[in-house]
């Protein structure tokens, strides 16, 4: 027969044993899931912005894609790399405020356009953006 707790000190060891591979297997895997695996979830609209957008105008795609990475608005066609912009966003403001500043002038034909507007996210897959050229003729 067993002697007195000695069912305790068996179910001790076991749930020890248990913990630790709990400890050995479960800390690295929240770890590697914490920082590869899973998405943060953006902290700002710029943060929000990143990645490829197809661009519609009037409710029609076109071949055209705005590729945003960092703070860096690039224009690109079937491939094709085309002008590039430095943004800048004003959260803040209400409607929400963009400026895109050109990166390298030199791509320009004639004069170089700042572009100013506003934007506004609808849902996770959609934004809409309306910019006019502020440059000084």
């Amino acid at each position: 027969g067993r002697g007195l707790g000695e069912g305790s000190v068996t179910r001790l060891a076991w749930l020890s044993r248990v913990a630790g591979v709990v400890l050995l297997f479960g800390v690295p895997a929240l770890a590697v899931w914490f920082f590869v695996i899973r998405q943060p979830q953006p902290r700002n609209d710029l943060e929000r912005l990143q990645g490829d957008w197809q661009l519609v105008i009037a409710d029609r795609a076109t071949p055209n894609v705005v590729t945003i990475k960092g703070d860096r608005w690039q224009t690109s066609a079937r491939g094709a790399e085309g002008k590039a912009y430095r943004i800048t966003l004003n959260e803040a403001a209400n409607p929400k405020e963009i400026d895109l500043d050109p990166v390298d002038p030199a791509k320009f034909v004639g004069r170089v356009p700042k572009l100013h507007g506003v934007y506004a996210f609808e849902d996770n897959v959609t934004v809409r953006v309306r910019v006019n050229d502020t440059t000084e003729p």
